[in-house]
């Protein structure tokens, strides 16, 4: 535990100076507590890797460390996700993780194949998936009942791959963007973890892709990002068509 001086700076704003002077953070939420206090939460990464997580009390400035339940090995996390259900989650180091901030304490932990997580997202359903460099490994978590997949690498290149966009649509299938030797996007069967790629060999040039999920429970995406004259693409369970470049994003 450790307490800060807090200043008041007014018109609602207070300093509650470093909260810790010799890491790093590696994504931040805002979000409460058990006791239904407002809180801040980040990974802490220095030399030996994403060591820990940090929870600090929005009004007193008040912060406690909880250190990761797994080794670190200098990674650290490049994504995370706070869900619906109010938990925190990243991978990194091949395991998957959650925090939960209402326990304060980390509450599941498993381990992968390589290596660290570039993008996640939540279903329909409260799952909790993530996508991993460098061969596109990908992992679906529920918290609910507890089930953990690891798919496995479920598209291989001989280069890294790194996945930045992931969305989910209403049926429950995965999309992914990956980039940037290539651009591709892959759909994932949620019960099976087939992956199906989305362009052609000779449609792929140099670049990172992107998905998103849109309003009406669509995943839609470009081939490459920014657009290019190719236009949009709709993806609804595992199946994909053209729309043009004249989609406008909700």
């Amino acid at each position: 535990m450790s307490e800060f001086k807090t200043e008041d700076l007014g018109h609602g704003f207070q300093h509650h100076g470093v909260a810790s002077p010799i890491s790093n953070h590696r994504g931040t939420v805002a979000t409460v507590d058990g006791e239904g206090r407002n809180v801040v939460l980040l990974w802490l990464f220095d030399h030996r890797g994403g060591y820990a997580l940090l929870m600090i009390d929005a009004e007193t400035g008040e912060s406690e460390e909880f250190p990761m339940p797994f080794p670190q090995k200098g990674d650290c996390p490049f994504t995370s996700i706070l869900s619906s259900s109010n938990r925190f989650y990243t991978h990194f180091n091949e395991y998957f993780t959650e925090f939960d901030p209402e326990k304060r304490s980390f509450t599941f932990s498993d381990q992968t194949v390589p290596r660290m997580a570039m993008g996640m997202t939540e279903d329909d359903d409260g799952g909790i998936w993530a996508v991993s460099s460098p061969d596109s490994g990908v992992m679906r978590y529920d918290p609910e009942s507890g089930q953990f997949r690891d798919f496995g690498h479920v598209y291989k290149q001989n280069w890294p791959q790194y996945q930045r966009h992931v969305a989910a649509d209403d049926a429950g299938w995965l999309y992914f963007a990956v980039g940037s030797t290539a651009c591709q996007i892959i759909a994932v069967d949620p019960d099976s973890g087939e992956a199906r790629p989305v362009l052609a060999e000779e449609e792929r040039r140099q670049g990172s892709s992107y998905v998103y999920r849109d309003l009406d429970g669509k995943v839609y995406g470009l081939a490459v990002s920014p657009a290019t004259d190719d236009g949009w693409y709709r993806f609804h369970r595992g199946e994909w068509q053209k729309i043009g470049a004249d989609h406008q994003k909700r």
